[in-house]
């Protein structure tokens, strides 16, 4: 069917050109080419959306070459968007960005609201995959003015409510997410691939906050707009109803569901479905005590997971992101407590078991008191005992092995992999408790990152830089208290949390962290590299006498503040907040922290600085 539809369009792509030549000479038909020009792009647009086939790229260049010698501005614009759309699903997100600018460009040029908006969706989608929601959601708000402007509706106006709910939903935010699409999922005018996009989404959030039969109905509802659904949409739609019988305890028509899926996603690119398929196979083996064929899906999932993480690598654009997956471990940590569920289970069995023995022998015992008398009663004295404390031995050993290996589980969410420092799950369990505690006295939130990273892993590889994550961890553990917490961010960026600590030493800290990394040599392949790092920090609280103005989050956004600046500065460098010389000023903490660049350069807000001449002038 995919080279009926490509061979379709290339004999139409042909027609077209000479079509356009005839009507060059003759000057008559540009109408009916015109017409024929828009069927072959609603054609190849349906083809791009449905499967994004890679030969599908030189049909696009061929059908824009036939739009410019019309001069059709607008299908010229969709074509690099078709283009860039291509080069996305591909990885390849340097081209895409171009094939977009290229489209905006051209959309301003012509003035063309409709289709400027369309470009930033184009963007939006973009920045999503690539996980930087606070640049999609600028984009957002581009659109939002742009509608408000051009006063257009409809259809860019529900997938403005559609992306936000998007953002929404990668950000955990499920029960708003239910609540934006619930009136779209409501109305019975949308377009059916406008409608299945409303359904997916709605869906899962409606089963990321638990209601899975709601969801169930809302799929079920739809069941018909199949047909409109891509090869992606319809494999989540599968996804989504294994994921409602797995909710509603059906555990073997979600491993039936979940199986075949799995099996049509082989020899394909969607590692992140079938990462989320094996995972709902091995829920669905736990459920039904079949935990061997329940590893066995763990661990699939698992090398799922490295080849997505290997596949973000290989595109240079996530960075390194090659610590433990915290859902990964929640998922094993789920099953070995049920493993310990069924444990104990089995042990009260055994215990229930000595019981009824023990019954039986009092019964026997007291029958043979008729007959042996004292001694018979003795005897079975010693032997209850002698039971009782057996059992007592056994379920002490269990419970200290079960304390040990729930420890043991315990520090592996909380550490790093690779650097073996403290992550980000370990820090927002503590943070809350740490702030409570240290309320009275002065602590200071400090970001450390390495300069110069991706030119690292580019020239070096990857390995490189993962012997320079390390040697970078031991330096900062060096350089730190043991009272100070030491976290990796992620990626090359760290951060430091140091209770009982002046805003002055904290300038020490920071030069001594700075020497340090600058003279240290790291040893690379019998080559000798020498690396820097820029480092900005802020005082927990900022205005003592205001404890409670700036919290944790917007303390550390003054921090990132410093950070930027040193690396926009001269980088091999630091800044630190000072304080802030009218606070009475400030009675909105959000709106503070969103002007610390200006206030910093207004000289409002005082800073420390390792090149104070420098940084303060810029």
């Amino acid at each position: 069917m995919k080279r009926c539809v490509l061979l379709f369009i290339l004999i139409q792509s042909a027609l077209l050109c000479v079509q356009a030549r005839e009507a060059n000479g003759r000057g008559i038909g540009i109408s009916e080419q015109r017409q024929q020009l828009n069927v072959v792009y609603d054609e190849l647009r349906r083809a791009v959306r449905r499967d994004y086939d890679l030969s599908l790229l030189p049909r696009i260049r061929v059908f824009r070459e036939q739009a410019k010698s019309f001069g059709d501005v607008p299908i010229i614009i969709d074509s690099y968007l078709l283009e860039g759309a291509l080069f996305e699903q591909y990885g390849a997100y340097k081209d895409a960005l171009v094939m977009h600018f290229e489209a905006l460009a051209l959309a301003e040029k012509s003035h063309d609201e409709q289709r400027i908006i369309d470009v930033y969706f184009a963007f939006v989608e973009l920045e999503v995959e690539l996980e930087r929601f606070d640049a999609a959601e600028r984009y957002l708000h581009k659109i939002s003015k742009a509608l408000q402007r051009s006063q257009i509706g409809g259809t860019p106006t529900y997938l403005l409510s559609l992306w936000q709910a998007q953002i929404l939903q990668f950000k955990g935010s499920y029960r708003e997410v239910v609540a934006k699409m619930r009136p779209l999922f409501e109305q019975t005018n949308l377009p059916d691939d406008l409608k299945a996009k409303v359904t997916l989404l709605y869906a899962r959030g409606l089963l990321s906050s638990g209601e899975f039969e709601a969801a169930r109905r809302a799929l079920l509802e739809v069941k018909s707009l199949q047909q409109v659904y891509t090869s992606k949409e319809q494999i989540e739609y599968q996804i989504l109803l294994a994921k409602c019988h797995l909710q509603a305890g059906e555990f073997y028509q979600a491993e039936l569901l979940a199986t075949k899926e799995l099996q049509q996603t082989f020899d394909t690119r969607y590692l992140t479905e079938q990462g989320e398929l094996q995972q709902i196979l091995a829920n669905a083996h736990v459920q039904q005590q079949q935990y061997k064929q329940a590893h066995l899906y763990i661990q699939r999932a698992l090398m799922t997971e490295r080849a997505i993480n290997l596949q973000k690598r290989s595109n240079k654009v996530l960075q390194l992101e090659a610590q433990f997956s915290v859902a990964q471990q929640k998922q094993q940590l789920n099953v070995l407590e049920r493993d310990n569920a069924q444990q104990a289970q089995k042990l009260e069995r055994q215990q229930q078991q000595l019981e009824n023995a023990r019954l039986t022998q009092q019964r026997w015992i007291l029958l043979a008191l008729l007959l042996f008398g004292v001694g018979g009663f003795l005897y079975w004295r010693w032997q209850n005992k002698r039971y009782l404390i057996v059992l007592k031995q056994q379920v002490q050993a269990r419970t200290a092995e079960l304390a040990e290996r729930n420890e043991r589980l315990q520090a592996l969410s909380f550490t790093d992999s690779l650097t073996g420092l403290r992550n980000r799950h370990y820090f927002f369990s503590v943070i809350d408790g740490f702030i409570s505690q240290t309320q009275q006295r002065e602590s200071v939130l400090c970001l450390v990152d390495i300069d110069h990273f991706k030119r690292i892993n580019d020239t070096y590889g990857h390995a490189a830089g993962d012997v320079i994550l390390q040697r970078f961890a031991e330096i900062l553990k060096q350089c730190t208290r043991r009272s100070d917490i030491v976290v990796r961010w992620g990626g090359e960026e760290f951060l430091l949390l140091m209770p009982d600590m002046s805003r002055q030493e904290a300038c020490e800290v920071a030069e001594r962290i700075r020497l340090q990394v600058s003279s240290y040599p790291f040893v690379i392949n019998d080559h000798i590299l020498t690396c820097t790092c820029s480092i900005g920090f802020a005082p927990l609280p900022l205005v003592p006498e205001r404890d409670k103005w700036l919290n944790w989050e917007q303390t550390l956004e003054l921090a990132d503040v410093g950070l930027y600046i040193a690396k926009e500065t001269r980088r091999n460098a630091w800044m630190g907040i000072a304080q802030l010389v009218h606070p009475e000023a400030y009675q909105n903490a959000e709106v503070f922290s969103k002007q610390a660049r200006v206030l910093i350069r207004s000289g409002e807000l005082k800073v420390f600085a390792s090149h104070s001449q420098v940084m303060l002038e810029t």
